[in-house]
């Protein structure tokens, strides 16, 4: 008996050993996200929790990077660095390139001050706070619709702020007008002074240890400001509070926006697709798409605005249902021909009601939270779609060129030095060649 219980205990181990070993194998193969740390954070990142071990063939493996010199206090007022802090930088940013990062981030949303900073340092993706994003929410909705940024403390980081640092990552001042700060400084722990006091040897608002009166607080603050500006979307400046996301969106029935959709996006645009294409990285094939097992019925649905265009689609084609992990429905604006829409002249009458019918029609369909479109040329005619839809509006590829323009910068950056952190419009800038919505495109 004995030697028959030491025969199963080692087979146990062998198996144990063999999972382990194909779970570290598995997880070297997983992209990196690269984040940069204020010096004595004492945080923990919310990147890093949904990268865990257990949860790891989902998501992405994070390494971290300090910028020695660089604390939290510094970075939340946006200081000019230091000669010293912005070789600390340069170090820190070449280590997350040496990583072969996806993409680059902070543990901070006030990192946005140094967007430009860092973007003139590496070749990747820059995207070093949430708000990176409200380029591509600008474009969704129309220009008259509003988005509320919750930040952890407006003591500090007022309105004004914010705008600021929207032109200076390319917004036009009236679209970053149409962004409204919120503050969370009365909810215990999210003031400036809790969150950078370090006396405290434990910060846990991160994750799920908050009560529920404070979690009751932060949904109730952030609810009355989205109904009193009727706001289209949120998005969590703060990187203290994805784990509230999911909260707010059952609670207020719109989108939001934090430090891990702008990952996520990244991550997804850089690594294999799990549904369909060439399967060029062997080490991902374990990856699962996010929406395996889940009832298709129970899902959120895409609408699709399709040109008066047929075609057999094909696995891959945005026309062909199998391209996506969740539900899609899809209507044809009658007359708009692709001829029509690559021309992008004025749509006549007759056109423009039946774009506007074929919108109705997908915002009618029970479930359906955007609308997106078959054809790049629908570009042409987006503002028309935003002046019909109430529902965010992403009818081409294209309107992903502003966040592009924003994570990346270009040689001439890249060759000069580091440009001063939160720089101020100025009214002599040349104006850009391409608009998306109103972004200004500069090489800051």
């Amino acid at each position: 008996m004995g030697c028959s219980h030491s025969s199963a205990a080692t087979t146990r181990t062998s198996k144990q050993s063999r999972r382990a070993k194909q779970s570290r194998a598995f997880c070297a193969g997983l992209p990196v996200v690269g984040i940069l740390r204020c010096d004595g954070a004492r945080w923990e990142c919310a990147q890093a929790i949904v990268s865990a071990a257990d949860r790891a063939e989902y998501h992405y493996r994070i390494v971290y990077a300090v910028v020695e010199g660089l604390p939290y206090q510094h970075v939340r007022a946006g200081k000019p660095l230091s000669a010293s802090q912005e070789e600390a930088l340069r170090v820190a940013v070449e280590e997350l390139d040496l990583a072969e990062c996806v993409c680059i981030t902070g543990d901070c949303g006030s990192f946005v001050h140094y967007q430009g900073a860092v973007r003139s340092l590496t070749t990747r993706a820059v995207v070093l706070s949430p708000l990176v994003q409200a380029s591509l929410i600008a474009t969704m909705y129309q220009r008259t619709e509003k988005v509320i940024v919750v930040t952890n403390d407006t003591n500090d980081y007022s309105q004004a702020d914010l705008e600021q640092n929207l032109v200076a990552i390319g917004l036009e001042q009236d679209d970053a007008k149409r962004f409204i700060v919120v503050g969370l400084q009365h909810i215990r722990g999210f003031a400036t002074a809790d969150v950078a006091d370090q006396e405290v040897s434990e910060w846990g608002l991160v994750d799920e240890s908050v009560t529920t009166v404070e979690r009751k607080a932060i949904i109730t603050t952030v609810e009355r400001k989205a109904k009193e500006r009727n706001a289209k979307a949120i998005i969590l400046e703060s990187t203290l509070l994805p784990s509230f996301s999911d909260a707010l969106r059952a609670r207020l029935g719109l989108p939001v926006f934090d430090a891990l959709t702008l990952v996520d996006y990244f991550v997804h645009a850089s690594t294999d697709n799990p549904r369909f294409g060439l399967d060029f990285d062997e080490r991902q094939a374990g990856r699962c798409n996010a929406y395996d097992g889940l009832d298709p019925a129970k899902l959120p649905a895409i609408g699709i605005l399709r040109i008066d265009y047929e075609y057999p689609p094909a696995l891959g084609d945005i026309a062909c249902e199998k391209s996506y992990g969740y539900r899609t429905t899809h209507e044809v604006a009658e007359g708009l021909t692709f001829e029509v829409a690559q021309e992008g002249g004025p749509l006549c009458s007759e056109k423009r009601e039946n774009v506007a019918a074929a919108l109705q029609r997908l915002q009618a369909t029970p479930g359906v939270v955007g609308i997106a479109g078959d054809c790049g040329f629908l570009m042409n005619y987006l503002a028309d779609a935003r002046s019909v839809s109430k529902l965010p509006c992403f009818i081409s590829a294209l309107i992903q060129c502003d966040l592009m323009a924003t994570a990346y910068g270009d040689e001439a950056a890249r060759a000069s030095a580091l440009p001063s952190p939160r720089p101020s419009p100025s009214p002599s800038s040349p104006a850009p060649a391409l608009r998306c919505s109103g972004r200004r495109h500069s090489s800051r």
